[in-house]
């Protein structure tokens, strides 16, 4: 199976962390890595809000972990040290190649009362489904690197971001949200391919 590596940020030093992206793009493509979505346009629904998200694809989680964990990457990392805030999860996901446009729904969640929520799963797939989205990972195996630990990522693609935007404010995945509403912590947003 393929990895995101999901990094969302709030840049508090833009020249150090330029550095850290100079230095750190031809690390993560000696690991496969490959980025979908670079500071792309995004649409904040629930949660701590970052400013800054990127998405990038590896070949599986245990490359992934391994380019974050390397040398190489640390050294690249060294000179934005301080210069950030982020919440850096990698999730395991199906091998979609993500090379087409579209718009990634990344959640990660907290779920407090697992009755309630699953009453929102169950309500939320088809409301997903019926604004064409498709999920690539759904609370499977995931490695925490910085910030918040959220035991459940799932990521669904859809078409547009227009498109998974609608689907949230739709009356069948409100339905679906009420239950989880109280049952969990969330951030979610949307984010366009841009790789």
């Amino acid at each position: 199976m393929a990895a995101l590596w999901i990094s969302n940020s709030t840049v508090t030093d833009p020249e150090s962390y330029a550095q850290y992206g100079k230095l750190a793009g031809p690390v993560i493509a000696a690991h496969g890595g490959r980025f979908i979505a670079r500071s792309a346009p995004y649409t904040q629904l629930e949660g701590h809000e970052h400013p800054r998200h990127v998405v990038i694809r590896f070949p599986s989680l245990e490359e992934a972990v391994a380019c974050y964990t390397s040398e190489g990457y640390h050294a690249a990392h060294a000179p934005a040290a301080g210069a950030a805030q982020r919440d850096v999860c990698i999730v395991e996901c199906e091998d979609d190649p993500l090379d087409q446009p579209g718009a990634l729904w990344i959640a990660h969640v907290t779920v407090t009362d697992e009755e309630a929520y699953s009453k929102y799963a169950a309500l939320a797939g088809p409301a997903i489904a019926a604004h064409d989205g498709r999920f690539i990972a759904r609370a499977g195996r995931y490695q925490q690197m910085e910030g918040k630990d959220r035991a459940r990522n799932v990521v669904a693609i859809f078409p547009t971001r227009a498109r998974a935007v609608e689907c949230y404010h739709s009356d069948a995945y409100q339905a679906g949200l009420a239950h989880a509403r109280g049952a969990s912590e969330r951030d979610l947003l949307v984010v366009e391919i841009n790789g």
